[in-house]
């Protein structure tokens, strides 16, 4: 006798239903985050050298729900057969897009637990799963910069303007005609 180790169609769906639940948690944490929140500021200087630095500016307290509202990161979703033809868009930019997409998608994949486990259908099942993994991940980084927005980050910005430096220096020093303006 033989096991089957593949999912079935059920099992992806009860999968995508379980990560679209622990988005509607994080969604629920998101929303409930009030008042003022403090950020770190930096400002990235030109030196006479041509190249840049960094400085820690300010502290600035800014409305969690601003934050939240103004932010933005392309998601890049996968597109799924319209079967049912609910027009969803899986264009997903800001924290709007991902709310209503989680929300739209577990209404669509509940559609197919009566059609049967072929091929085709697990296929799509998991895109939906994919696209619910895919936004908790985005949902878990909007999540963070909220807890830690206080934080600095300045070895971090340091660190990556310090490779741009080498790479400025690198192109300097390949054409000796180069010059930034």
């Amino acid at each position: 006798m033989l096991l089957s180790l593949k999912e079935s169609v059920l099992d992806v769906i009860r999968r995508a239903e379980a990560t679209a639940e622990r988005n509607n948690e994080l969604i629920r944490q998101i929303n409930e985050m009030t008042g003022e929140i403090t950020v770190m500021t930096y400002v990235l200087r030109r030196q006479d050298n041509g190249s840049y630095s960094v400085e820690e500016n300010i502290r600035v307290s800014i409305e969690a729900q601003m934050i939240v509202s103004e932010w933005q990161d392309i998601i890049q979703l996968i597109n799924i057969e319209d079967s049912f033809n609910d027009e969803i868009n899986y264009s997903c930019n800001d924290y709007q897009d991902m709310i209503f997409l989680n929300s739209d998608m577990l209404l669509v994949i509940k559609k197919y637990e009566s059609l049967g486990d072929e091929d085709r259908l697990l296929k799509i099942v998991n895109k939906f799963a994919e696209n619910f993994c895919r936004i908790e991940r985005a949902l878990q980084k909007l999540l963070l910069h909220l807890c830690t927005s206080d934080q600095s980050r300045l070895d971090e910005i340091t660190q990556r303007v310090d490779r741009i430096n080498n790479e400025i220096k690198d192109l300097r020093d390949k054409y000796k005609y180069l010059s930034f303006v």
